[in-house]
């Protein structure tokens, strides 16, 4: 089955996650702040084909089922944390998200300008990392700001 982009992207607004995971290094690398994009989504078993067509079309994993509680339904949850995955689904959905797509705009800025590079100020990373986190709260915080918040700190 193939999703359209318009189909994916009123699905992932509604029920998508981008966010990112955030870490020290651990012992013997010099400790660091890392920040890694990722995207995730959960749903019951009427959606389960959908997390199977976006792992087949963007990579990433999909979990196995976890048993629902009480009146939960049974789960699984689709996630990606490789950059060219990331990169080629949000490409496609940016135009086309409502919710989501000043999130998506700034994850694309910083894998282009930022993701990987040696130098970057631990204060940038981190700012992405709460930027991202505010916009979750706030959809309609601009990613603009965002940016230039981030390039203020990588002078």
């Amino acid at each position: 089955m193939k999703l359209t982009p318009e189909y994916l992207a009123g699905f992932f607004d509604g029920e998508g996650c981008i966010d990112c995971q955030t870490m020290y290094a651990k012992p013997p690398y010099e400790k660091r702040f890392y920040v890694r994009p990722r995207i995730r989504l959960a749903q019951g078993p009427s959606g389960f084909m959908v997390l199977d067509e976006l792992k087949r079309e963007f990579g990433g994993h999909v979990s196995k089922e976890r048993q629902g509680r009480g009146n939960q339904s049974n789960s699984k949850s689709w996630e990606i944390l490789n950059k060219k995955g990331i990169i080629a689904m949000l490409e496609l959905l940016e135009p086309l998200l409502v919710i989501k797509q000043e999130q998506a705009r700034l994850c694309l800025w910083w894998f282009k300008h930022c993701a990987g590079k040696n130098g970057l100020p631990e204060a940038a990373r981190k700012k992405f990392a709460e930027q991202l986190k505010l916009m979750k709260r706030d959809p309609q915080r601009l990613s603009g700001e965002a940016i230039a918040q981030i390039e203020r700190l990588m002078r």
